[in-house]
């Protein structure tokens, strides 16, 4: 997999400053991305190999077992890094 990572706010933590954090895992077809605020949180996960545009957020919906493996893989990683 791969693994992305910026943020808003140089010198500072992003995960207390008052800006933002984007985090990315991606694997062969699924991609999760984290957007974080100081105020909230946003977590989606795309089908890349049928959604390349990633327009349809894939967890609003019940997912299929591959999506759910990828999903539940890439938050232990983001909870890793």
């Amino acid at each position: 997999f791969g693994y992305a990572e910026r943020f808003q706010g140089l010198g500072q933590d992003p995960r207390t400053s008052t800006g933002w954090w984007d985090r990315a895992v991606r694997g062969t077809r699924f991609k999760l991305r984290s957007h974080r605020t100081a105020t909230s949180l946003e977590i989606t996960l795309h089908d890349m190999i049928a959604d390349p545009d990633e327009s349809v957020g894939l967890l609003q919906a019940p997912l299929s077992p591959e999506a759910d493996d990828a999903y539940r893989l890439f938050l232990d990683v983001l909870a890793r890094l």
